[in-house]
């Protein structure tokens, strides 16, 4: 009431014409447009922090890209264009293997592994998701090789397993067992730990043995 009180006082007690009572309306519109693109803004960015994820099945995404850094042997930074699902620099986590973490025997060698492989290369990229830290999930490949390639070289030169949780293509786990048979890379130490049991012990605080069980 107050609003149209006003309305009619700055019209001279006339009624406003319409387009006058329209733009509240209008306003009101535009500030939501403004604030779903902001709020869709922000909820892009924090995806690609690694924040308000939820791990996510996509289409395959095939994309080409500069490896710009190497966390560790399943994991590396690759720079993609600002127009792509996961733009800028991303924390890639490799599918269908689990490497050696840091503290593991053989974690600094499996690194260095995925660093000869990758790093300083424009490699292919087929995402096929993300985790709960939102890095895309990845089969890596060299130009003009198979799909995974890069992923597939790591558990074959036995310096990463099989993915026990996720793996779903066998021709990793064959790889494995070439590699174990072959004694190629961690598979020197008679009980090596698997990177999955090995982060369940430190977290749960228990004391960790070099290549063997806790």
């Amino acid at each position: 009431m107050r609003r149209a009180n006003s309305l009619l006082h700055h019209t001279g007690g006339r009624p406003a014409p319409a387009s006058a009572r329209q733009v509240p309306s209008l306003i009101a519109a535009l500030v939501a447009v403004l604030s779903w693109g902001l709020c869709s803004e922000a909820s892009a960015a924090e995806r690609t922090k690694g924040r308000l994820c939820r791990p996510e099945t996509i289409a395959p995404l095939t994309v080409d890209a500069p490896v710009v850094g190497v966390s560790d042997g399943d994991t590396l930074k690759a720079r993609f264009t600002a127009d792509f699902a996961y733009p800028g620099q991303q924390s890639i986590r490799l599918l269908e293997i689990d490497a050696p973490e840091s503290g593991q025997a053989f974690g600094t060698r499996s690194k260095q592994a995925l660093s000869a492989l990758a790093f300083g290369k424009t490699l292919r990229f087929v995402i096929r998701g993300h985790d709960r830290y939102c890095r895309p999930l990845a089969l890596i490949a060299a130009p003009g090789t198979a799909d995974g390639s890069v992923n597939l070289a790591m558990v074959e030169q036995g310096l990463a397993w099989a993915n026990r949780e996720y793996c779903k293509d066998p021709a990793y786990r064959t790889a494995e067992d070439a590699a174990r048979s072959a004694r190629r890379g961690l598979w020197v130490d008679t009980n090596p730990m698997y990177p999955g049991d090995y982060r369940r012990a430190k977290r749960n605080g228990e004391t960790v043995t070099e290549g063997g069980a806790p």
